[in-house]
């Protein structure tokens, strides 16, 4: 019994620490430009996590034929195999997410912005150092881990007034999405556009990641919705959030994995948002290995690969901006119909014009909007959307992917 007293005093006492700590941070005011700084780093961190999402599919062919048909002296299709199925090793890894995740909600979004893009540019920068395919899966898992939190994303939304929410992170999505022209610009310099070098493509992005994290850590500030939400949790005394039930507790901003994952099956509209999204993530891999398409099947140099990839971005980042603009002026849930009808029409489009053999042109049109209209109906289905109908709910699902 003393002991219990005594934990409880304890716990008191360190709320009480907290507390205080919270409301100072809470008092602190912002410079006059300190939104446009923070939206700058968010920018660059985004473009960090852009690269290390889609850098790997990038380079799809160099990293099989250098790990599995130099190294162990496979075919390139069984090294492709084998290579989709390690994919899945990764799996277990990535589902400690849904424990990562609701940290942000008792610790704050800071250290978590900072952790990942940490951690980002840890993993980029193993693959750079890689020379066999275990050092790579490590790095890949890594980067693979952080770029599914998008701790970024919840800082554009929570610093950002509803007049404007969906404009910014469009903006800033479609900066990001840009941003990822450094690819190609690296592998026709760094690179040379020769197979042997791709490794050093890793290491400018890796480099900046690491630079950001550092950015972050000494100038960033925690978002005053968190640190609203925290306070008034640290206020309420022990006792009558003792009584309080599971939801009352989720309504304070604590999250709770398990009364998270109830509520959203039991909430129509989000077993509905998380079937799109199911459907939006078939549709995105059905079309994710490019490269080897590229590279193996139509038999494109080096050159017109880094040439094609500079196109790439343009559609995508075009087709997110119109979806913010879109969104802010008539509503997130005629956009998500708007943009995911589109992306239905274009894929349709793309799939008849491989069976009948139509230009690449038109090709790179239907292929370019349809990602650019996926990413803009998919974001909008986790972010934009769940934001505005669960204010008060946990961001584990507020702001998951």
């Amino acid at each position: 019994m003393k002991t219990k007293t005594g934990d409880i005093e304890k716990r008191r006492m360190r709320e009480a620490r907290e507390l205080v700590r919270r409301e100072k941070q809470l008092r602190a005011r912002s410079g006059q430009y300190y939104m446009v700084y923070l939206f700058m780093v968010l920018s660059l961190i985004y473009i960090v996590d852009e690269i290390a999402s889609t850098i790997s599919i990038q380079f799809q062919s160099n990293i099989i034929n250098e790990f599995f048909v130099q190294n162990m002296g496979m075919e390139y299709g069984e090294g492709l195999s084998l290579f989709s199925a390690l994919g899945f090793i990764t799996y277990p890894v990535t589902l400690l997410i849904v424990f990562y995740r609701p940290l942000a909600d008792r610790f704050g979004r800071k250290p978590f912005l900072i952790i990942n893009t940490f951690v980002m540019g840890l993993g980029l920068f193993l693959v750079y150092l890689s020379d066999n395919i275990y050092v790579y899966m490590i790095g890949g898992s890594l980067m693979g881990f952080m770029v599914s939190h998008d701790m970024q994303c919840v800082y554009i939304l929570e610093c950002s007034n509803e007049k404007n929410r969906a404009r910014n992170y469009a903006l800033i999505k479609a900066v990001a999405i840009l941003g990822t022209l450094l690819i190609p610009l690296l592998r026709e310099t760094l690179m040379q556009n020769q197979s042997g070098r791709w490794h050093l493509v890793y290491l400018v992005p890796a480099i900046l990641g690491f630079l950001l994290s550092f950015v972050a850590l000494l100038f960033a500030k925690e978002t005053d919705t968190f640190l609203v939400n925290r306070v008034r949790y640290l206020k309420t005394p022990l006792e009558e959030r003792e009584k309080q039930s599971a939801q009352e507790k989720n309504s304070n901003a604590q999250g709770g994995i398990v009364n998270a994952v109830k509520f959203a099956f039991k909430h129509r509209q989000l077993r509905f948002l998380m079937l799109a999204c199911c459907f939006y993530y078939s549709a995105s891999l059905a079309t994710a290995t490019y490269n080897t398409v590229m590279k193996e099947s139509a038999g494109m140099t080096e050159e017109a690969i880094t040439m094609a990839l500079y196109l790439y971005p343009v559609g995508n980042a075009l087709m997110t901006f119109i979806a913010g603009l879109v969104s802010d002026r008539f509503g997130r849930k005629i956009t998500i119909i708007a943009m995911s009808c589109s992306a239905v029409v274009c894929y349709s489009l793309f799939i008849a014009g491989a069976m009948f053999g139509f230009t690449p042109p038109y090709h790179w049109f239907c292929h370019r909007r349809l990602y650019g209209e996926l990413l803009g109906s998919g974001g909008y289905d986790r972010r934009y959307y769940v934001f505005g109908i669960l204010p008060d709910k946990p961001a584990f699902f507020r702001y998951g992917n």
